[in-house]
């Protein structure tokens, strides 16, 4: 009876953690796409999903690329992170004048 139950249980994580992770790559798949159309909110989105590692490996620089090309057209959470980028030099060098602009 054990058995059972731990067989069931195993193999419904099993199916779970792949849903989840054919979702993420979907929402990461269709978040880009929208980003490279030229999308704010989908470059802010991608822009974090880098910055976090979230459905994809982490990976600043192109946290930093997203998060400009959206502040770049007025999303203020996109412009906020980047300015933390630029005073944290992460992503890219420090520039406390940026910091401060942005």
């Amino acid at each position: 009876m054990h058995k059972i139950i731990k067989t069931t249980i195993t193999t419904l994580f099993f199916i779970l953690a792949n849903t989840f992770l054919l979702f993420s790559q979907n929402t990461f798949s269709e978040c880009k796409q929208k980003a490279e159309q030229g999308d704010a909110n989908a470059q802010y989105n991608l822009g974090w999903m880098y910055d976090n590692g979230e459905s994809t490996l982490k990976d600043s620089k192109q946290a930093f690329y997203w998060y400009k090309k959206s502040a770049e057209q007025e999303n203020a959470n996109a412009q906020q992170n980047l300015g933390w980028m630029y005073d944290n030099g992460e992503g890219t060098l420090k520039d406390s004048k940026q910091a401060f602009y942005w």
